[in-house]
């Protein structure tokens, strides 16, 4: 029966990880508010840069193209 003791072992790890994690959260609620507004504010701005690439990839790209249209092909 000695297989089975990591697995037990992993077991009582990962229950005394969750309750440690509860005991934390009911703890400290405010730590994690702040780190989820901050989180969220960051995300945001990381969509919009995001969009902004692509925003400007497409302008750049249709430019491109009607400035190819216009030059005199021979």
């Amino acid at each position: 029966m000695t297989a089975h003791r990591p697995a037990v072992a992993s077991l009582f790890g990962v229950a005394a990880l969750v309750i440690g994690v509860r005991f934390f959260r009911v703890a400290f609620p405010d730590w994690f508010s702040v780190v989820r507004t901050v989180m969220m504010a960051l995300g945001g701005v990381v969509v919009i840069a995001i969009v902004l690439v692509v925003a400007v990839a497409i302008i750049s790209g249709v430019i491109g193209m009607v400035g190819n249209l216009r030059k005199p092909h021979d």
